[in-house]
């Protein structure tokens, strides 16, 4: 017999969620592990998945494994009709594109008299790479 799926205990706390999962799983003969042979990935990623990480086919499948909807299991990365969420997450960077750093080419925009160094450099560079 299935245990009936218990949303109302579910935790919000992402943290505290995944333990709930993981105790859902074990009530039906079930496991991280067992849910990443299945899926074809390591049992970190379904642990991830299970904090709400941004792995839909993992939260999909801990969803239909626990008898729910992805949106009831992880309801913070759904909005009111449905829809999931985008990333709201700023991406983190901390150097600058790699365009913006390369000393060997110059700006487009000045003439090449500006740069006297840019000269010595290519014909540096040319030495050791030729």
């Amino acid at each position: 017999m299935e245990p009936a799926p218990a949303t109302q205990d579910m935790p919000i706390n992402p943290v505290h969620r995944r333990d709930w999962i993981g105790y859902q799983l074990r009530l039906r003969n079930l496991s991280f592990r067992a849910i990443a042979r299945q899926e074809g990935v390591s049992h970190q990623a379904v642990c991830a998945a299970a904090r709400g990480s941004s792995s839909r086919p993992l939260q999909e499948a801990l969803a239909a494994a626990l008898g729910l909807t992805p949106q009831a299991l992880f309801p913070e990365l759904y909005d009111e009709a449905g829809q999931r969420l985008g990333s709201t997450r700023a991406p983190q960077r901390s150097t600058p594109p790699a365009a913006a750093t390369c000393p060997l080419s110059p700006p487009a925009t000045l003439p090449e008299a500006a740069l006297p160094y840019t000269r010595i450099e290519e014909s540096v560079f040319r030495h050791a790479t030729s």
